[in-house]
């Protein structure tokens, strides 16, 4: 990193999203957790493979090193500019708590999601793909997993700012590892769209979507998460990538689930994840990356299998209120 702090981009308005009216600002986000951030610092070696992105000098993100070390995923608004065209030029790597480095040192090692158009969210198209300059063989990358992960508990990740539920995200505070943990609750715009979970204190009063939350281990994503890791993690331990972080918001409007009323990562706000269980998604990936990456089972111990996706939450369709988002 260098001495100057990355800072996120600021993007235009998104246009309308089928009966959803949303906006969007502020690419780049962190976790921010129920408890004081300093109990969610990442140290266990299994989030390795997690990645912080310097863009161009300047734009902090997040990202996640694939299966074989040659290519990280991201979010396609941390490389593109508010109509989709590519801007980023150059991007520096870090994994491993900055024990490993890597370049990407061209435009064209870099590609993104055909359907992206720099602007409207929710559509489950915000990726992009990075080709290293050379492969890392010393920290392990993460197969993705093309199941259905909606209902599933997935363990967030990334570099973004940080804070708690209660006050929100810390500016300025991007570039540290933290986890936390949420469950996909709902498809944003019905049967097609980005995967939505909410950030929740345990109280049907700040709850958007789903259940209350999942209590101490609850956590949320705010600026610098952009491209960052959702995981699941299968009956043998191991994780599997199965989203990305696209972007954040709050319900506008009389609804009043927002605890403070303000997009900076508290309770009661949403996000949302460019997610894998759509075919067309993993058969991008397949076709840039290699068909080694991606995964449609997970591995089981003793008869165990992770907890499938609940097909009912399918129904809920989108939010059916007036959304406000931002780029993650």
């Amino acid at each position: 990193m260098t001495a100057t702090t990355p800072t996120p981009r600021k993007l235009a308005l998104a246009a309308p999203l089928l009966a959803l009216l949303a906006t969007a600002s502020e690419p780049a986000q962190a976790i921010v957790s129920t408890t004081a951030s300093s109990n969610w610092l990442a140290t266990d070696d299994s989030l390795d493979g997690v990645a912080k992105l310097l863009i161009n000098g300047s734009t902090g993100c997040s990202g996640t090193l694939l299966a074989g070390g040659a290519y990280v995923l991201t979010a396609a608004h941390c490389v593109t500019n508010s109509s989709g065209q590519l801007t980023a030029t150059q991007i520096s790597v870090t994994l491993d708590g900055g024990a490993v480095t890597a370049q990407v040192s061209a435009s064209s090692q870099i590609s993104v999601y055909g359907s992206w158009n720099g602007s409207t969210l929710g559509l489950n198209n915000d990726l992009a793909l990075l080709k290293l300059d050379s492969a890392v063989t010393s920290v392990e990358g993460y197969q993705v997993y093309a199941g259905q992960s909606l209902g599933s508990t997935v363990i967030l990740a990334g570099y973004g700012y940080t804070g708690t539920g209660s006050t929100g995200y810390s500016s300025g505070s991007f570039g540290t590892l933290h986890w936390g943990m949420n469950t996909y609750d709902l498809l944003y715009s019905g049967r097609s769209g980005s995967l939505v979970y909410d950030f929740d204190d345990g109280t049907t009063a700040h709850n958007a979507t789903g259940s209350t939350g999942l209590g101490s281990t609850e956590a949320g994503i705010a600026p610098g998460d952009s491209g960052g890791a959702s995981f699941i993690a299968a009956a043998d331990g191991s994780y599997y990538l199965v989203g990305v972080h696209s972007f954040g918001g709050r319900e506008t409007g009389s609804d009043t689930t927002d605890i403070d009323g303000t997009l900076n990562g508290s309770y009661g706000e949403y996000a949302g994840d460019t997610g894998f269980y759509s075919a067309a998604t993993a058969r991008w990936l397949i076709g840039l990356a290699g068909s080694g990456v991606v995964v449609t089972s997970l591995p089981t111990v003793a008869g165990l299998v992770p907890e499938p996706g609940s097909a009912a939450l399918m129904a809920a369709g989108g939010l059916l209120l007036a959304l406000r988002r931002r780029k993650a």
